[in-house]
């Protein structure tokens, strides 16, 4: 009895030590949206031959040329084994997606479609409920055609933030619609289109009540959720591809921002593990309080940019390690006005994570190691004081006094 409860001991041990992770922290490099076919394969190969792999969050009904034997399906599949290829919706909205195969497929998905405007189909909301709990304002408008006219109410739609445009939606219970502001304020003045982005004219109204939400408090149904990333994986099969997407990115736009709850609920059945949601993103560090172990499915990006100046993105980068956090970069394809400086630059940023061993890592792969492991119990979680990884004569996680 003695010898195999001192067997089942060292088993235990041997177990524990073989899923505990230091608590080194590291980097994602992540590129959304569709690039060039030779900005992607020059990208990507410059990652294969440094030995590291990056992301791409890709749209794949928006293809430039949608044809599985085109010039841009086979580039994706050439470079497929070398990334990990990201859903970023297929149209890069959580509200819509313009499909590539037969429209009527759709036309008896009453809770996950709303209708369908030609091969558009714009997937169904959830009614805010009464008292329209969440909403940031509310009160009285005339309406004419698209534009709203503010007669009263809790606060003005100059008094609204209305930051990038995008980030009302409001509803109209009168007439049982939810639409999307489309100008910034004017004289207490919006235009407006309806929940999807397509115009919209509401006729006149003298006097009509209205409620504004943030676009995380408006909500799409669970199956057209499902619906938007099943669409994906028929793309996926379309195209002729072997990697099947796991990660689900949201897209920013006019369109609700998807927490990790709702991805997690919504796209655990088809396989996915893991997103880059709105809001309450996570801080994607070890030991993160996850009650609802949800974590993983809040993996926003924006730690650092990868167009930025190389010796700024070091010290950025040596900077968060060393305070044990994982980095996600942000880049588009189409924001990047050199590309023979960033890929330079990227040239340089990656022989110096390989050259001072900085773990690159996919969003998976970091997903995994933050909330699906055991971290180092004896590893000291102060940053020391005698790594500078970045040169700039200060240790790395610590900010230079001022001496008073």
């Amino acid at each position: 009895m003695k010898t195999a409860r001192f067997i089942f001991i060292i088993l235990l041990l041997t177990f524990s030590i073989a899923i505990s992770q230091s608590k080194k922290g590291g980097i994602c490099f992540r590129v959304d949206d569709n690039g060039a076919a030779n900005e992607i394969t020059e990208y990507v190969n410059l990652f294969d031959s440094k030995g590291l792999v990056p992301c791409l969050a890709l749209n794949l009904a928006d293809f430039p040329d949608p044809n599985p034997a085109g010039t841009y399906a086979q580039t994706i599949r050439n470079v497929e084994n070398k990334v990990e290829i990201m859903d970023h919706t297929p149209s890069h909205s959580s509200s819509y997606f313009y499909t590539l195969f037969t429209v009527t497929n759709y036309d008896n998905m009453s809770s996950a479609v709303d209708h369908r405007n030609g091969n558009k189909i714009c997937l169904k909301y959830i009614t805010p409920s009464s008292p329209y709990s969440g909403n940031v304002g509310s009160g009285y408008v005339m309406i004419i055609s698209n534009t709203l006219y503010y007669i009263s109410g809790s606060k003005t739609f100059n008094q609204l933030d209305f930051e990038n445009s995008e980030n009302f939606f409001i509803y109209l219970p009168s007439l049982s619609k939810l639409v999307i502001v489309a100008s910034h304020p004017s004289s207490n003045t919006v235009t407006v289109t309806d929940a999807w982005g397509d115009a919209i004219n509401l006729g006149f109204n003298a006097l009509t009540q209205f409620y504004c939400f943030h676009d995380w408090d408006v909500k799409m149904t669970p199956e057209a959720l499902h619906l938007l990333a099943n669409e994906t994986q028929l793309l996926k099969n379309y195209y002729g591809l072997s990697s099947f997407p796991t990660t689900w990115i949201q897209p920013g736009g006019h369109f609700p921002m998807i927490t990790g709850a709702d991805a997690k609920s919504a796209f655990s059945s088809l396989g996915y593990s893991t997103a880059a949601t709105y809001p309450h993103e996570s801080y994607k560090v070890f030991n993160e309080y996850n009650p609802t172990i949800d974590k993983r499915w809040r993996m926003q990006w924006g730690d650092f940019n990868q167009g930025t100046d190389v010796n700024t993105l070091k010290t950025t980068i040596a900077n968060g390690i060393a305070k044990h956090k994982v980095l996600i970069g942000s880049c588009h394809f189409e924001e990047i006005s050199n590309w023979t400086d960033f890929i330079s630059n990227m040239t340089s940023l990656l022989d110096w994570c390989n050259d001072k061993n900085i773990s690159v890592k996919t969003y998976s792969q970091w997903a995994n190691v933050l909330y699906n492991s055991t971290p180092d119990a004896d590893e000291d979680i102060i940053p020391p004081l005698n790594i500078d990884l970045d040169n700039n004569n200060n240790p790395d996680g610590y900010e230079k006094g001022t001496g008073t």
